[in-house]
């Protein structure tokens, strides 16, 4: 054997001590095998059918005994490498969306005051990013925020009778998409018989309106009001 060389256990050649990983419970400090042996027997095991899910159930079995090892091997790992941690989760979140939004709602439903805190955290986290796209939405959705706030009205009066949104969009194309009263473009739906007065809420008594004429119009019926 070569002077500061090492025999491999697995080949069998003399190599130089570079080429053995370091091994302090051996008493030259390295390892038999050396790092391509290492490497090819390494390789071999993970190509087994099961290796994967042996190593899952290892794994979790490793962190269920060391749980405070296991958090600060997480955290360091999780400050050295923030890019492949986020790829990671977003790749996770994507892949397995089922099992992350059942695991959300659960948690939800098990903890309300904990996601309640949760919510009003991010809203004032983000609070200016999530107005802009609510605008930006309600923008480009016109008869979706028209629908949600027809069906919020109805259910806050408990107002008797039913629309689907098929039969209010009927309703809102049978005017022409024109507010009833003044015949400008429609941005709201009106009650003709307001909820507050007994109004009910079935497709006959829904009218397309502008925002002009159902400020102006307010809880009036439309016989009190003078139409162009």
């Amino acid at each position: 054997m070569v002077a500061g060389s090492k025999k491999c256990s697995k080949c069998g050649l003399d190599k130089p001590r570079a080429e053995f990983s370091k091994c302090s419970s051996n008493p030259d400090g390295l390892q038999y095998p050396c790092k391509k042996c290492q490497s090819e027997a390494h390789a071999k095991y993970r190509n087994q059918p099961n290796y994967r899910a042996k190593a899952t159930v290892l794994a979790r079995i490793w962190r269920q005994n060391h749980p405070e090892k296991q958090r600060v091997a997480g955290a360091k790992y999780r400050t050295a490498h923030p890019e492949r941690v986020k790829a990671a989760k977003k790749r996770w979140a994507t892949e397995r969306y089922d099992v992350k939004y059942a695991a959300e709602c659960r948690w939800a439903k098990e903890n309300p005051d904990k996601k309640r805190a949760q919510g009003q955290r991010q809203y004032q986290k983000y609070r200016d990013k999530i107005r802009a796209r609510h605008a930006a939405w309600e923008k480009a959705n016109p008869l979706k925020c028209a629908l949600r706030r027809h069906r919020r009205r109805a259910r806050l009066h408990a107002a008797n009778g039913f629309a689907t949104e098929t039969q209010v969009i009927a309703r809102i194309e049978y005017y022409g998409e024109l507010c009833y009263l003044c015949g400008k473009k429609w941005e709201a739906i009106d009650h003709v018989i307001p909820l507050a007065r007994g109004g009910t809420n079935w497709p006959a008594n829904l009218r397309p309106i502008c925002k002009s004429c159902n400020s102006r119009k307010g809880t009036k019926k439309p016989d009190s009001l003078c139409p162009n």
